[in-house]
């Protein structure tokens, strides 16, 4: 039989006594650290991954890469609203971005760009399904005032210049008035101040910023570049829009919504 000193019995009991306590420590640290280290879920619209800036050309039965049918669209209208999405307008981003206005839990940006006959099958849908779209309009849209000031009113009105001209191509001067002079006469029509714009083609450069800057435009979208995050990394002159293309099934549809496709 072994014979114990009290100290070795006192040292070893001791010994035990400690690694029982890093053992605790060790299993607490890990719990704590776990939610840490574990993949997140994809969280769609916002959040990590941004909110989807929706862009639409046209609504017709021959669909393209700017062009989806109106059945496609309904589609598309239904799981936004039955997935609790929520329209937004360039203003509740304004808002959002500058002073940390409350959005919806799930916000999304319908935008239609160039008022296209086939716009009015848009509004209707998107009407129909209670969402608010945004209208970025050029001189010759296919609208009448009366048609302009009801868009306004169900979501907002925004600039696309005066004859939709890629702006890069242009001096500073011919930029400043493609903007300003289709910025005055949407302010006629709608009765306030037009502060939204989208790029023709999405093209932009530093001159063709200034001179939308200078036309009195406070935020300006492109026509690709992906979901929108609204922390420091967000330029309002240069904000990303996601084009739908009129070849996408649902499934895509809603891959772009989280920023898998549709760049």
């Amino acid at each position: 039989m072994t014979t114990w000193s009290v100290g070795a019995l006192l040292r070893r009991l001791t010994a035990a006594r400690a690694s029982r306590f890093a053992l605790a420590m060790a299993i607490a640290f890990v719990s704590l650290c776990l939610p840490l280290f574990a993949k997140a879920a994809p969280e769609i619209g916002w959040g990590r991954s941004g909110i989807p800036i929706l862009l639409y050309h046209q609504v017709l039965d021959t669909p393209d890469t700017y062009t989806v049918t109106p059945a496609a669209l309904e589609s598309q209208l239904i799981w936004l609203r039955d997935n609790g999405y929520v329209g937004i307008t360039p203003s509740d981003l304004k808002a959002a971005y500058e002073s940390g206005a409350a959005l919806p839990e799930k916000p999304v940006m319908l935008t239609i760009d160039d008022g296209w006959p086939s716009e009015s099958t848009f509004v209707e849908l998107v009407n129909r399904y209670g969402f608010r779209a945004s209208y970025f309009l050029p001189n010759f849209a296919h609208v009448t005032e009366e048609e302009i000031r009801a868009l306004d009113a169900s979501g907002e009105v925004c600039g696309h210049t005066v004859t939709h001209p890629n702006l890069e191509t242009l001096s500073y001067d011919e930029a400043y008035q493609e903007v300003y002079q289709n910025r005055i006469w949407l302010e006629n029509i709608v009765g306030h101040a037009v502060t939204c714009f989208a790029y023709p083609f999405g093209g932009y450069n530093d001159t063709v910023v200034q001179a939308v800057r200078d036309a009195g435009m406070q935020m300006a979208f492109l026509a690709w570049g992906g979901l929108t995050a609204i922390d420091g990394s967000m330029d309002p002159m240069a904000i990303r829009r996601v084009n739908v293309n009129g070849a996408y099934p649902i499934e895509d549809f809603i891959a772009v919504l989280n920023g898998a496709v549709g760049y």
